[in-house]
């Protein structure tokens, strides 16, 4: 039994420029339980929520169990959540294949820690299992998808060359960097993702 009928849908304020676009609304269009919030999951109002769900945002938390505790208050008790989050780099070529190719062109740059927020924060399992339970939540269950990722949408290749080249650690790495350089890295990702054009994506 579903103890609310309505359905809020918060934004973080990341995610300002999607709130401001029309064609989520659109298809919302005629559908009067849905709300449109920009706000801090972590810190907002919420109260009575069934379920919540998540694609690839809670791993950004800057303190993660205080942040799923305040969501454990906030849902009902015997509420779900289900989220979507990145497996480790190596995991996904999509991000690690444009990095490789990258990184004989820039200098070395220090490891990152593994538990900072980031994309791949919540790659260990036993980590977020930690987090959960020391938040209030029973001990998840984990279900890999895996599949590939057409990251130029089915522009091809020239396309996967743009959309890799500004990114995460890949952007930043050539920010700054002479125009030699990059014009160096960004024909090492253009061979590198040659390779790839060819699998078929999810």
């Amino acid at each position: 039994m579903v103890r609310q009928a309505h359905t809020d849908i918060t934004l973080a304020p990341v995610s300002e420029a999607l709130l401001a676009l029309s064609a989520p609304r659109a298809r919302a269009a005629g559908i009067t339980n849905v709300d449109w919030r920009q706000a801090d999951a972590a810190t907002a109002a919420l109260d009575g929520f069934d379920l919540l769900a998540s694609n690839f945002g809670l791993m950004f938390f800057g303190d993660p169990v205080a942040a799923f505790a305040h969501l454990r208050r906030a849902a009902s008790p015997g509420a779900r959540m289900a989220f979507v989050r990145w497996r480790s780099l190596a995991e996904n070529p999509w991000m690690e294949v444009p990095m490789r190719a990258v990184s004989p062109h820039v200098p070395p740059r220090s490891k990152p820690d593994p538990q900072a927020p980031g994309m791949f924060a919540f790659a260990d399992p036993q980590r977020v299992s930690h987090v959960l339970i020391a938040a209030g939540w029973a001990p998840p269950r984990f279900d890999e998808l895996d599949c590939d990722l057409d990251i130029a949408a089915g522009r091809g290749l020239e396309e996967a060359v743009v959309q890799s080249t500004p990114i995460g650690a890949v952007g930043s790495w050539l920010r700054g960097q002479p125009a030699e350089v990059v014009a160096a890295a960004v024909a090492s990702i253009r061979e590198a993702l040659a390779a790839h054009r060819d699998r078929a994506s999810c």
